[in-house]
């Protein structure tokens, strides 16, 4: 999980939510109404608006998934993955009374996958 994301406003400009994403190398932003969490910028996402609409007066809502998979600091691994997999979701968004605490991926499940991978490869050898 990566704690303490960056995030964005859904009032932002799309090229600013851009610029942070290259800048910090990262895939997906959790955007913000206010205080509430209402979205998911992924970089699909902001190079299929720029491409559709082509113009960098465009803001992060019109990009945006709605919709986030959310889940809570106490839930299995294994919860979760089944969640992002019903739900074809690349991320869920880990959230503790309403505040985002994290961002557990898809890089984070196969981190977890390689882990037991390797735990069950250390059992098996001679």
């Amino acid at each position: 999980m990566t704690p303490a994301p960056y995030s964005v406003q859904q009032t932002h400009a799309l090229a600013v939510a851009a610029k942070l994403m290259q800048d910090k190398h990262i895939r997906h932003l959790p955007v913000f109404d206010n205080r509430k969490l209402v979205g998911v910028l992924g970089e699909h996402d902001v190079a299929r608006a720029l491409a559709k609409e082509g113009s960098s007066t465009l803001t992060v809502a019109v990009a945006l998934q709605s919709a986030p998979l959310v889940t809570a600091p106490d839930e299995s691994v294994l919860t979760v993955v089944r969640r992002m997999v019903t739900a074809r979701a690349d991320l869920a968004f880990v959230v503790d009374r309403e505040r985002l605490i994290g961002v557990f991926t898809t890089i984070d499940a196969l981190k977890v996958l390689a882990h037991c991978l390797e735990d069950e490869a250390k059992g098996n050898s001679p």
